[in-house]
């Protein structure tokens, strides 16, 4: 099940977008992270295994 973000996470800065002069966010994460926190990774990170979103 996807938990959804609190208002706190969803209004923070999101790191890809901080960061992205300087290089890309990735996540190494197991199968149950990507259900459960598919929200979370999408905000912040810009690339996964397979390259950038």
């Amino acid at each position: 099940m996807n938990k959804p973000l609190s208002e706190s996470l969803r209004s923070a800065p999101m790191l890809h977008e901080v960061f992205r002069d300087h290089f890309l966010i990735g996540a190494a994460v197991n199968p149950c992270t990507l259900v459960e926190q598919r929200d979370l990774l999408l905000q912040h990170f810009n690339r996964d295994e397979k390259g950038i979103k």
